[in-house]
């Protein structure tokens, strides 16, 4: 948990330090030539070129130097250290072993180091909604209605569905993934308005939720007909959402969490909400591992469901998240047994008897 609130933290930081950085260029004028430095090294290093493995220790030693000169500002170190790392690394290898069994750390390295390039792209631009999510983005209020001039995505709950009145003085409010657009979302929110229930989705400042963690609190007084409330979110909004709930006991009946979990401050195990916890088997963004050692910080009665073959990603409609398992199962098929996990906590919330 002290790695989550670390995370949030540098997120913070992060994006308040992009505001004035070309990350780009950063990308291309730095990090993307030392993966392409590490290829030629091991290629030449392959055809015996490099003569000992002494010159191939003085190459790398003058790739960590390029790295540690680089004017890169203080919110972008993290990932020079990482790259940094990778390349330690293997310099204590070429130390320790023997010549053939090089190859396949510089191919390691390598691929770790795409992998934190790609994560800093993603970073630098928060993920877009794909386009079948943006078709279901509801039309913007109109002036006579609740919400109109915010920024939020408000899914009005369907009326003609036998039943389903008695679903519309409940509301569900959703934070968004960290640096994920909320129109990402659209597809799933619909189908739970179409059940009955009131969704909004507020648009984070710089798309994190962290920034805003009580945005819930301007919606919950905005729509005065909505008698109880459920809070939920993705990923980081899940955290966030967590943090509401744990702040207002009292304005919120139910909390859903898709691949999410809370922060150790936000210990929410004696708090007589209902809780769902949705999670993909092939997430390897949250981890099967974090999420098992949230299950102290939530109630007893909380409801775990796994989607088996589910990943962290298809929670939104955003495409790939960086250093996610691949998905076993459609993006489709995702999203209708998250809808309808949530939908069911949506409805004890709102049939559960009056206190």
């Amino acid at each position: 948990m002290k790695k989550m609130v670390l995370t949030i933290l540098f997120f913070m930081i992060l994006v308040f330090g992009f505001a004035y950085f070309p990350e780009n260029n950063l990308i291309e004028s730095l990090y993307q030539p030392v993966v392409a430095d590490l290829e030629n090294y091991s290629k030449e290093h392959s055809k015996g070129s490099l003569g000992d493995l002494q010159k191939l220790q003085e190459k790398l030693e003058r790739l960590c130097g390029k790295i540690k000169s680089a004017p890169v500002p203080e919110v972008i170190a993290p990932f020079s250290s990482e790259i940094l790392e990778c390349i330690d690394n293997l310099k204590f290898e070429i130390a320790h072993k023997q010549e053939g069994d090089l190859s396949s750390k510089f191919g390691d390295a390598v691929e770790k180091i795409k992998g934190i390039i790609t994560q800093l792209s993603w970073i630098a631009k928060p993920a877009q909604p794909e386009t079948e999510a943006l078709m279901a983005v509801p039309p913007k209020t109109k002036r006579d209605e609740p919400g109109f001039g915010k920024e939020w995505l408000i899914f009005p709950p369907a009326q003609s569905a036998p039943g389903k009145s008695k679903m519309q003085s409940t509301g569900f409010i959703f934070y968004p993934g960290g640096l994920v657009d909320p129109r990402a979302y659209a597809i799933s929110a619909r189908a739970i308005a179409a059940e009955g229930f009131l969704v909004v989705i507020p648009r984070m400042p710089e798309n994190l939720a962290t920034l805003a963690p009580d945005k819930a609190r301007e919606i919950i007084n905005e729509f005065a007909s909505i008698k109880r409330w459920v809070i939920g979110g993705h990923s980081l909004g899940g955290a966030m959402a967590s943090r509401f709930a744990f702040k207002n006991p009292r304005s919120v009946q139910g909390l859903v969490l898709w691949a999410a979990y809370p922060a150790e401050s936000d210990n929410l195990s004696t708090s007589q909400l209902g809780v769902v916890s949705i999670y993909g088997s092939n997430d390897k963004v949250a981890g099967q591992k974090k999420l098992n050692g949230s299950k102290r910080l939530l109630p007893e009665s909380t409801k775990w469901f796994v989607i088996q073959g589910g990943n962290h990603g298809q929670f939104g409609w955003y495409g790939p998240h960086p250093g996610d398992g691949k998905p076993l199962i459609s993006h489709h098929e995702q999203t209708e047994i998250a809808v309808s996990r949530t939908v069911e906590l949506l409805r004890i919330v709102a049939l559960k008897p009056w206190p």
